[in-house]
């Protein structure tokens, strides 16, 4: 086979990989359209093209003219028409990653998959809830599992990754085990032998699980939370047991009888009578249902039965007072139907000759009480003028001599038919009052989704701050300082307003970009072919070079006038139609990711920049606020930024 049909063998590979790359991607739904697999695919679709260019350089370069007219690789164009299926693909991908724009980084548009690797060591990884593992045979499958599915089978992981979450996730003697390896790309398989070697033991599993099981404890009362736990834990041990291989389903007169030993006596009389009529013995599956059946029917049954056994709780305050009464409250000063301190006569007397009268009666200065002194007192009362243990009534202020006027609460006397003179010693319980606060609020009209509208009593918030903090300054990237200083050091204005910028080089100038003139002129050719084809796309396009030309956009230049051919990149374009755009149904698209002959383009020596654009949550938000939006768009926006003349060559 020649060189020249072995390669149109490997151009036919690629470029029916291509083709395909749509169709492919559509299959795999709107749900598992993630921004990390849409750029993988994009990253893909890239390489692959790249490759094909090549091939369409050589396969141009070998033939020769007898061979591009009779073959049919070129008189049918395959390559165009494969290149018209890779920039339908790329649109579509890049759409995808559009709708994404909001709660991404903006991506380099040059190469999607270096963006993964500068991405993973720039940002934070992120967090996932994982299972701690302690190095008990009980948690090993589950942590394994876990593990296996969220982060060992994930491809957008790297190892050093892997490794930070194993190591994160890992303690006591799981740990030790894994002390002496440090978090490196390499470790990371060493590290997950090493607790499958450890831990990933069948026989001892099945030991582990089997103990558990034979050690289940024996239900002492009748409550779904104790034979809920018997039965979680013999379908897990189950479960388990069933996984490492073992024959569980020839296992059901065992099951059976074991489990039901551990059952209170209720429940176990109730399996019983479910079973009088029965011979054959029950299978576990019957044994399982019975207990499902059990629980539920305990769960309805526990709030009446703690209602019956405990008495709601009261949250009311109660304060003890102690007062001393006669029955039938004769009072002993006047002898009229009320207690001592509700006497008028009482009230009216001086502190001083009030403790001359309890004195005399021989009662408790404290509470007025009988058969006690103050020293035996139990009331926690005391004066409320000075906190010392006397009746506030026999407060002795020096300062005041006059006749006290205080008047205390009363308490309605009960009645009684009994006339004897009989003292006795009362403890109160008087509820206090929930205390009350008032809400402000207000009436307000809202309308309805019925178009009405509603008068509404709204709860006004009286606990709004408002602010003055300074918003906190946005978190950027070393490459977006830099690409930030450069343009706030070498911009410019002209005198008519212009912006002149210089282009952000990562390095220099100057800076090798390498031979590119090959690849534009051959990219122009297959323009050219496809042109050919579309007289009316022709037209369109030789009218928007001629108004690029016209506007001063675009100047012509010679070989001559470039000094360094190693310094100029000769930018591949290629046209773009939309026949539902109202103004502007063909567009240019420059592409400066083209590489050149050292394997880079423009884009890779470019900075980048940071995200200008707002967040799409704030345009929504602002939107709201009013009525009606208007929008308006710049005409050739970037078209109006003049390029340095110092760098007219790159371009």
């Amino acid at each position: 086979m020649s060189t020249f049909d072995e390669q149109l063998s490997m151009q036919n590979q690629y470029m029916s990989a291509i083709s395909r790359t749509l169709t492919n991607f559509k299959k795999l739904g709107q749900a598992k359209m993630t921004p990390a697999v849409t750029r993988q695919r994009l990253a893909t679709l890239k390489e692959t093209f790249a490759r094909c260019q090549e091939l369409d350089s050589k396969l141009t370069l070998f033939a020769d003219g007898k061979l591009k007219e009779t073959h049919a690789y070129f008189t049918q164009s395959y390559f165009l028409q494969c290149e018209d299926y890779y920039n339908e693909a790329a649109d579509f991908m890049a759409e995808v990653l559009a709708t994404h724009e909001s709660r991404e980084t903006p991506l380099a548009a040059h190469d999607v998959s270096e963006f993964h690797t500068s991405f993973r060591s720039m940002s934070k990884l992120p967090r996932i809830n994982l299972p701690m593992f302690d190095g008990t045979f009980e948690k090993w499958e589950s942590f394994r599992d876990k593990f296996k599915s969220m982060i060992y089978d994930d491809c957008t992981l790297t190892n050093v990754d892997r490794m930070h979450y194993l190591s994160s996730c890992v303690e006591g003697s799981a740990r030790n085990a894994l002390d002496h390896l440090a978090v490196t790309n390499s470790n990371f398989e060493i590290a997950w032998n090493i607790l499958l070697s450890r831990y990933d033991n069948k026989r001892r599993l099945i030991t582990t699980h089997l103990t558990s099981f034979f050690n289940l404890p024996t239900c002492t009362n009748e409550t779904s939370n104790n034979l809920r736990n018997i039965r979680d834990q013999t379908n897990k041990a189950i479960q388990a047991l069933s996984n490492l291989g073992c024959a569980t389903e020839h296992w059901d007169d065992l099951l059976v009888f074991l489990v039901a030993q551990k059952l209170d006596k209720s429940s176990r009389k109730a399996w019983e009578l479910k079973l009088s009529d029965a011979v054959e013995y029950p299978s576990y599956h019957e044994f399982d249902s019975f207990l499902a059946a059990r629980i539920r029917a305990l769960d309805a049954l526990a709030p009446a039965t703690q209602n019956e056994k405990s008495p709601p709780n009261s949250k009311k305050r109660t304060l003890a007072s102690h007062t001393a009464s006669a029955a039938p409250f004769s009072c002993t000063l006047c002898k009229e139907n009320h207690l001592l301190y509700q006497c008028p006569t009482f009230l009216k007397q001086t502190p001083s000759q009030r403790f001359e009268f309890i004195k005399t009666q021989k009662r408790c200065s404290n509470c007025f009480g009988v058969k006690h002194s103050v020293k035996d007192c139990k009331s926690t009362r005391a004066c409320k003028r000075c906190s010392k243990r006397h009746h506030t009534l026999l407060h002795f202020d020096a300062s005041a001599p006059h006749v006290e006027s205080e008047q205390p609460s009363t308490t309605t006397p009960a009645s009684s038919e009994n006339s004897t003179h009989i003292t006795s010693h009362l403890i109160s319980k008087t509820v206090a009052p929930k205390s009350q606060i008032l809400l402000a609020t207000a009436l307000i009209r809202v309308y309805s989704p019925h178009n009405r509208f509603i008068t509404v009593r709204a709860l006004l918030d009286q606990g709004s701050v408002s602010t003055e903090e300074v918003p906190q300054p946005e978190i950027r990237s070393p490459e977006e300082h830099q690409c930030e200083e450069h343009f706030r050091t070498t911009h410019s204005r002209t005198p008519e307003g212009r912006y002149v910028v210089r282009l952000p080089f990562k390095n220099g100038p100057p800076i090798s970009l390498g031979e590119s003139r090959q690849n534009a002129i051959t990219s122009l050719h297959r323009l050219d072919r496809r042109l050919c084809r579309d007289p009316r796309k022709a037209s369109e396009y030789s009218d928007f070079l001629a108004e690029y030309e016209t506007l001063g956009h675009m100047t012509k230049s010679s070989l001559s006038e470039i000094a360094n051919q190693e310094q100029a990149y000769y930018i591949p374009h290629h046209a773009v139609l939309c026949d539902s755009s109202a103004t502007t149904r063909l567009r240019v698209v420059f592409n400066a990711s083209c590489r050149t002959s050292n394997g880079l383009s423009l884009n890779d020596h470019m900075l980048i920049g940071p995200k200008l654009q707002k967040d799409l949550a704030a345009i929504l938000l602002q939107w709201r606020q009013y009525r009606y939006v208007f929008i308006a768009d710049i005409a050739k926006m970037y078209r109006q930024i003049l390029i340095d003349p110092r760098n007219l060559e790159t371009r």
